[in-house]
């Protein structure tokens, strides 16, 4: 997504949910020097990430209220062998509780540290989000993290924060395979409906109604994956169990996409 259509869609979302773009934009600079701290360590970060998307059938799983059953129909697929596995941010730790180590995760920080630091010390390449809320989960942990890290803005981008575009960590998440490579894209535990999954937040203990904030956020995330559909050249696909659809992605399981995308089971 080029600056200029993603900044359109970020005012628009900034003016909607009150959005102090001065506090992004701090929170950028305060990113960029931390990962000017880190330096050497995450030189080669961008580079990784494009070897991992190239050519790849990319499986980006949320943390949404589906995520269970969806990774019930991952597990016994080819796909867990040969798709790239994308976690946003709450989903890693369940991801790693049944196994499955993503290769990248996609966090603005706020989905539980214990998860988002085991996938860095197993190698992810974690892109880590700055925006006004966050600024002191960037500073208490963006150093801390052992493997590469890739920073990301929703304001203008310094020489080592980038901005690709997307709004909530799982739709960020589709815009950057798709930045960095990937042929096809597949959303899973990704509801985007007016439930907000037990993995989402470290203090929930289970699926609960969305929040008036997290309802427009949720609803800004599907707007921006549908306008993604429109001009993308990617094949993409939700398997998510439950949820609304999202337009411009097809609708599927992860048994049907194995014929279609895999060429079927030896």
């Amino acid at each position: 997504m080029k600056f200029e259509e993603w900044w359109s869609v970020y005012l628009d979302i900034a003016k909607e949910l009150q959005i102090d773009v001065e506090e992004d934009r701090r929170a950028t600079r305060v990113l960029g020097g931390l990962l000017e701290e880190r330096n050497r360590k995450d030189e080669r970060a961008m580079e990784e990430a494009r070897d991992i998307f190239d050519r790849s059938i990319t499986v980006v799983f949320g943390a949404g209220p589906s995520l269970v059953e969806d990774l019930l129909g991952f597990l016994p697929s080819k796909f867990r062998d040969e798709a790239v596995v994308v976690s946003a941010d709450g989903a890693t730790n369940y991801l790693l509780s049944k196994g499955v180590r993503p290769s990248v995760v996609v966090t603005d920080l706020d989905g539980g540290a214990e998860g988002l630091f085991e996938a860095s010390r197993r190698g992810a390449v974690t892109f880590v989000h700055s925006h006004g809320d966050n600024v002191q989960a960037l500073e208490s942990m963006v150093l801390a993290f052992e493997g590469p890290v890739v920073g990301t803005t929703q304001v203008e981008p310094l020489f080592n924060v980038h901005c690709f575009g997307g709004f909530t960590d799982g739709d960020r998440a589709v815009v950057l395979a798709q930045e960095f490579g990937a042929s096809a894209i597949v959303l899973a535990g990704m509801d985007l409906g007016e439930m907000v999954g037990k993995f989402s937040k470290p203090s929930l203990q289970h699926d609960v109604r969305a929040w008036p904030t997290k309802a427009m956020k949720l609803r800004w995330a599907k707007a921006i994956l549908e306008r993604f559909a429109r001009s993308s050249g990617t094949a993409l696909y939700n398997v998510t169990a439950r949820g609304v659809d999202v337009q411009g992605f097809k609708r599927t399981s992860f048994r049907d996409l194995e014929a279609e995308a895999l060429g079927g089971s030896s």
